[in-house]
């Protein structure tokens, strides 16, 4: 989990997280204290907010996003092409798939 990941990197790391989460979920409550810069995005903002969201940071020699299923794909598609990041440089997971609007 994330939480573990960021219990476990070194005190002196440096970067970014960017996580995504449901509109009321309060994310930094469950995290412990780090030093890398965290940026939430809510299950509101698109995809395209995300990738300009990645787009902002510095080229990462390592790159995780967990979020919604198109939000991961598009993360993924970003960390292997644009990013140019090889396998186990990066992880992209879907934990849940927006069902839209009902009809």
């Amino acid at each position: 989990s994330l939480a573990r990941f960021l219990h476990d990197i070194p005190k002196d790391s440096s970067g970014n997280i960017v996580v995504c989460a449901p509109r009321d979920f309060p994310v930094t409550q469950y995290l412990p204290e780090t030093p890398l810069n965290i940026r939430i995005v809510r299950e509101n903002e698109t995809a395209d907010n995300l990738l300009k969201i990645f787009r902002s940071f510095s080229p990462p020699d390592y790159a995780w996003f967990v979020g919604e299923f198109q939000a991961a794909q598009s993360a993924r598609t970003f960390f292997r092409e644009e990013l140019k990041l090889g396998k186990g440089q990066h992880l992209s997971v879907a934990y849940w798939r927006e069902t839209g609007p009902e009809p």
